[in-house]
């Protein structure tokens, strides 16, 4: 998905589902050491001559010790420098541009820094196919497999193992390096050989990155501010649409406190989009929080992202903790765009509880059971008036005339006990349900389970519900790529802007 930058009332948007693909090829080369008598060390140089220009590629760099016939006395070099042209050599790892005309300089020192003599180095891709115009690339050691290769100038014998997977770089340090013509298949030590072998399997320009940031202009007290959010696809885009699902973060946190590995993972496996919203002030105005109308600025954001084809929004849910957790309770009466949503330590304020929801929807309420920040029974503190949580999933089922529940049943998730209220054969074929956590306050730790993998079984198994194109905007497509968004003024929030970060 991409938004092009800085655009008023015109959004650019584009999706690569392939690459523009080339023919694979194969570029081989085979060089001889420079002279490098200037240097305190010897080097080998390579020129890439047969790449585009500004073309990028993920590297694997491996190193040969001694080929000598004694077991046991292979040597490996302790640091491998990597240098491109007048740039900072990079010692590990680390990127680079490969460009053509563009001479690459490789150099070995052993523990103390001291010059090494060597006899190959071999690069190889890291990785053969989805090599991308202007990809970044990543140097990588490898200290598990070590290949020979080697004879007469552009010559390419068998590849022959020399040292084993048992070696590694901070185990061996490096003394002499010399070609002798023992391996089995026959070197020439006149000669100390470099090659390089890069296939390209699909060039072609690079597809945007799986998370994108955007702003969105609102007024809030008569000033324009700028509001965000960050909206992650699946790395690997293999279906024509996806279900969406907003997290809302809790008070004084922020959007980015759910792109932790875990959830970026389930996005991956679990093949849904994202959407990391950011509230005003690091809060949602669900009872006076803050002057934004949060409201307003999620409706924005499904204007938004409507223009893209992959996301489907007759499937949108909703996740939310504590402060967010509130704001999902209040989107969830006030707007009829969710299928389900998961509001976790945190149940409706009262004054939430007497707004008829414009459609059913499923909802999978959390609580901890010690919770003093929120607590289950309800009552007033400093952020308002609550129902209890029982009260308050009752109050969801008695909207959607759900015939079936309460239902009582104790769960077992991770390493906590889980006492679950059910209340089922609702409208539309929703559930509503009350999770109380045992052992646990207003942080949900299970201990061995994922509470957001919990909640995402449970929201991706409802049934398809009511159309949401009566809320959300239609915006017409300017061939594939410009979106004009006429429907902005309507929406009574002033000039929308989108940036792609």
């Amino acid at each position: 998905m991409k938004f092009l930058s800085q655009c008023k009332l015109f959004i650019g948007f584009f999706w690569l589902l392939s690459p523009l693909t080339m023919n694979a090829q194969i570029l081989n080369f085979n060089f001889s050491p420079d002279d490098a008598a200037e240097n305190s060390f010897n080097k080998s140089s390579l020129v890439f001559t047969l790449i585009n220009d500004g073309a990028e590629y993920n590297l694997l760099v491996t190193s040969s010790s001694t080929a000598n016939s004694s077991p046991g006395s292979y040597r490996v070099a302790k640091q491998f420098n990597f240098g491109l042209g007048v740039k900072e050599p990079l010692q590990g790892q680390g990127s680079w541009a490969i460009n053509t005309g563009e001479n690459i300089h490789f150099a070995l020192t052993d523990a103390a820094n001291n010059p090494v003599d060597f006899s190959i180095v071999s690069l190889k891709a890291a990785n053969s196919n989805n090599l991308f115009v202007n990809e970044r690339a990543t140097l990588t050691i490898n200290s598990n497999a070590y290949l020979f290769r080697g004879g007469a100038p552009n010559t390419i014998i068998t590849d022959q193992n020399i040292i084993d997977s048992s070696h590694t770089w901070s185990g061996e340090r490096a003394d002499n390096f010399n070609l002798t013509p023992e391996i089995e298949g026959g070197v020439s030590s006149q000669f100390r050989l470099l090659e390089l072998s890069i296939r390209l399997d699909e060039a072609g320009p690079q597809p945007p990155s799986p998370l994108q940031n955007y702003t969105i202009d609102q007024q809030v007290n008569s000033e324009t501010i700028e509001r965000s959010f960050s909206v992650r696809l699946p790395s690997t885009v293999t279906k024509t649409s996806y279900p969406v699902v907003f997290f809302f973060h809790g008070s004084g946190g922020q959007g980015s406190n759910f792109l932790r590995s875990d959830i970026l993972q389930m996005i991956d496996d679990e093949e849904f989009v994202g959407v990391f919203p950011n509230g005003y002030n690091n809060k949602w105005n669900v009872n006076n929080e803050s002057p934004a109308d949060d409201v307003a600025f999620f409706k924005m954001m499904l204007t938004a992202i409507a223009v893209d084809t992959l996301l489907d929004l007759n499937q949108v849910y909703g996740i939310g903790t504590s402060n967010g957790a509130g704001m999902i309770n209040k989107l969830g009466k006030e707007t009829n765009h969710f299928r389900g949503i998961a509001p976790i330590v945190s149940q409706q304020l009262t004054y939430i509880g007497a707004i008829q929801p414009p459609r059913p929807l499923s909802v999978f309420q959390v609580n901890g059971q010690d919770d003093t920040t929120i607590p289950p029974a309800g009552g007033s503190n400093f952020a308002g008036d609550f129902l209890s949580a029982e009260a308050s999933v009752a109050n969801w089922a008695g909207y959607f005339n759900c015939s079936t529940g309460p239902v009582s049943t104790t769960l077992t998730w991770g390493a906590r006990t889980v006492q679950e209220t059910t209340y089922s054969d609702c409208q539309e074929n929703r559930d509503v349900r009350l999770h109380i956590v045992e052992g646990v306050g207003h942080q949900i730790n299970l201990q061995g389970a994922s509470l957001y993998q919990i909640i995402w079984s449970f929201l991706k198994d409802q049934h398809a519900g009511l159309s949401v194109k009566n809320e959300t905007t239609n915006v017409p497509a300017m061939g594939g790529l410009g979106i004009v968004l006429t429907a902005l003024p309507l929406l009574g929030v002033g000039v929308m802007r989108l940036k792609s970060g």
